[in-house]
Order: structure tokens, then C-alpha cells, then sequence
């Protein structure tokens, strides 16, 4: 039998391999600790909702996203290709889009970013459509800001400025500074 030493030998590796695994769990659970700190506690999804309530309980906003992250419990929560329908008790609701958006993790205000576009999208009124670069929403006071360039077009004709305050809730626009207009009459 002339392999049978070769089989001994194999079976010696196995076995010291065998009692080299087994021999301390510490090793194992030390490397699942260092594992649970390179990953982070937060958490990453697709096709994300986030849903706003008012102080009755009734839902103010429903937003959507492609993707979402929250790298840590009590950051902020980072979204991808954002459409957030803003449907308070009000007249006019409004759907916002943005590339981006960011909402703290008490969930206090919205803020959109890269090619921001809201859209009025009630009967009550004509449509109208403001474009900016970002805007940050506070659904509880229904006010939405940006201190960027803004133009707002509506079936009457066109305004431009920079930064813009709107209470959403009462349909009322300001645009703070460098406003031009055309309408049509």
C-alpha cells in the first residue's frame, strides 16, 4: 500500500485544520465585531416613501424617492429622484420634484435640490410651475423658501427673481429680489 502514507498525511492536515478552526470562538467573535464596525447602523432602500402627518393625524405630504439612504439613526435622511405630492386642507396642493432631496431625522422640513420643479396641481386655479435649484419646505408652517434663482411661469405669463418665499397653504408667492415679469394681457 504505497499511498497509504499519503492518506495519513491527508488526514493529519484535516484533522490540525479541523482543531485549528475550533480551538477559540474568540477569534470568530472578534471578527464579528470588527465586521458590525465597519458597517454602518443606518440603512439604505429602494423606492422609498416617506409619509407627513398634520397635528390631526391627517397626511400632509406623501413623498417618494427612488432611493434612500440614512447613514447614522440620528442623520439626516438622503434621497434620489424625489417626487413629493403636498396635499394639506389647503386650496391649491402642490407636487415638487427634485433630484435629490434631504429631510432631518425628525422629519421637520423637506429640502429638494439639483433642478427643482413644483407644480400647483389643483382646479381651483390655473396651473402654475416654479423652477429653482433648491427649496426647502416646512410642511407644519406650509412654507416653502430658496435663496436661488427662481422663475415662475403661469397661462398669464412669466416672472423671474431670486429667492422666493411661498405659503403654500394661502397661495401666496414673494419673490425677494431682482424680479422681472412678462405678461400677457
Amino acid at each position: 500500500m504505497p499511498h497509504s502514507w499519503l492518506w495519513a498525511l491527508v488526514l493529519t492536515l484535516v484533522a490540525a485544520l479541523t482543531w485549528w478552526l475550533a480551538r477559540d470562538g474568540d477569534a470568530t467573535d472578534d471578527a464579528l465585531q470588527v465586521a458590525d464596525t465597519l458597517t454602518p447602523p443606518g440603512f439604505y432602500i429602494r423606492r422609498a416613501r416617506l409619509i407627513g402627518l398634520d397635528e390631526a393625524g391627517l397626511v400632509l405630504y406623501r413623498l417618494d424617492a427612488q432611493y434612500g439612504s440614512q447613514v447614522e439613526p440620528s442623520g439626516p435622511i438622503e434621497l434620489q429622484e424625489v417626487t413629493l405630492d403636498y396635499t394639506p386642507a389647503a386650496e391649491v396642493p402642490w407636487r415638487l420634484e427634485g433630484r435629490q432631496a434631504r429631510v432631518p431625522a425628525d422629519r421637520s422640513e423637506v429640502e429638494l435640490f439639483d433642478g427643482v420643479v413644483a407644480t400647483s396641481t389643483g382646479d381651483s386655479r390655473p396651473q402654475a410651475t416654479i423652477r429653482t435649484d433648491s427649496l426647502r419646505l416646512d410642511p407644519r408652517t406650509h412654507i416653502a423658501k430658496t435663496g436661488d434663482p427662481v422663475s415662475v411661469r403661469t397661462p398669464e405669463g412669466t416672472l423671474s427673481g431670486v429667492g422666493m418665499t411661498a405659503n403654500l397653504q394661502e397661495d401666496r408667492l414673494v419673490l425677494e429680489s431682482k424680479v422681472h415679469g412678462l405678461y400677457t394681457p
